[in-house]
């Protein structure tokens, strides 16, 4: 009994300082939207953006988000994978914000975190990038982004978003 308990002591010490010995690889920073033409991030081809260069959130905001970007292969309508690049300002926790891809119905179709390519922790503007991959929509058919800023606190009074309509 003695050394099955020095066993398990002895074990759980070694898993404990083992998993602080376990490397998680870094994510690979998110780059600037490409020039018309060029390649995003990924190998996605673009032929041209939507942008939209001034936001009003939900809550009357202009000064949250600005020079959204969003990947289309004839400024019209998004396909997937959809990748967005921006720059917001206090909407970051952790360095992320929410943000989701709605179908017609208001069904959430795709999920991506919004990612500070910099130092998140400022009241100055920090570029982001996100993109994530939806279900094939009906040619033609709307649908909503809608971004959110990350409110851990779960407070009303602290959320805000912003929306975009899209069409497939």
């Amino acid at each position: 009994m003695k050394s099955s308990f020095r066993f398990l002591a002895a074990f759980s010490v070694a898993a404990l300082l083992g998993a602080g010995c376990w490397s998680t690889p870094l994510a690979k920073p998110p780059t600037q939207p490409p020039a018309q033409g060029g390649a995003a991030s990924g190998g996605t081809q673009l032929s041209t953006r939507i942008d939209i260069p001034s936001v009003t959130t939900k809550k009357g905001k202009t000064d949250s988000l600005r020079n959204l970007s969003i990947s289309s292969s004839d400024g019209k309508t998004i396909q997937s994978p959809l990748q967005i690049f921006g720059e917001a300002r206090l909407w970051y926790f952790e360095a992320v914000f929410p943000v989701e891809l709605r179908d017609s119905a208001g069904r959430m179709i795709g999920l991506g975190p919004a990612q500070a390519s910099s130092d998140w922790m400022t009241e100055d503007w920090v570029p982001f990038e996100v993109q994530f991959a939806f279900p094939d929509q009906p040619a033609g058919s709307r649908g909503t982004i809608v971004m959110m800023n990350d409110n851990p606190s779960g407070l009303e009074e602290n959320s805000d978003s912003f929306e975009i309509p899209v069409t497939f």
